[in-house]
């Protein structure tokens, strides 16, 4: 019997220890959610209509790029014509007009893209600020103490249920909110 007392302590030990261990965790256990965040911007309503209009100034864009790049073909279509017979003087002329030409495109092309990123940047971040404004409040309401994003590289690999998957009331929410 004497032999047995230290491992029947040893074992009455770590049932304790558990005991204890698992009583801190359910008394302390965090309310945790998820939200997928790229459905949650595709599900909001004003983040669509933003991305839409921002379709829309692209294509205008790329339709005025086209335009220019048109007009500089046409002009290098003209010239060669009749570069070869062309004199010197002539030719400088030609290369001088083809050559502001191009850089007259190249910096449009150039702008154009800064200016859609900036627009972009402004647009969504006003959405994302409401988003995240609206994200926490609700969070708050709802009593949870983390809430984790997941997006297209993993954030969230495995959630075990759905119920902890709040998106879909979130794009409610914001809809409701928003309209």
């Amino acid at each position: 019997m004497n032999k047995h007392i230290p491992t029947i302590l040893i074992s009455l030990c770590v049932v304790l220890v558990v005991t204890i261990f698992n009583e801190v965790l359910v008394s302390s256990r965090a309310r945790i959610a998820y939200v997928d965040s790229n459905k949650l911007l595709t599900g909001f309503s004003e983040a669509n209509a933003a991305n839409k209009e921002l379709e829309k100034e692209q294509k205008e864009y790329e339709k005025n790029l086209k335009a220019l790049q048109d007009s500089l073909q046409a002009q290098m279509d003209l010239m060669s014509k009749g570069f070869d017979a062309a004199s010197d003087a002539k030719k400088n002329v030609l290369r001088t007009k083809l050559e502001k030409a191009n850089e007259d495109m190249n910096r449009y092309h150039q702008y154009g893209q800064q200016e859609m990123t900036k627009r972009h940047q402004e647009r969504m971040g006003k959405i994302l600020q409401k988003v995240n404004s609206y994200v926490a409040e609700y969070s708050k309401d709802k009593g949870y103490d983390l809430v984790l994003g997941s997006t297209n590289n993993g954030n969230i690999l495995y959630g075990s249920e759905s119920r902890f998957d709040i998106t879909n009331d979130l794009v409610k929410g914001l809809n409701k909110r928003y309209k």
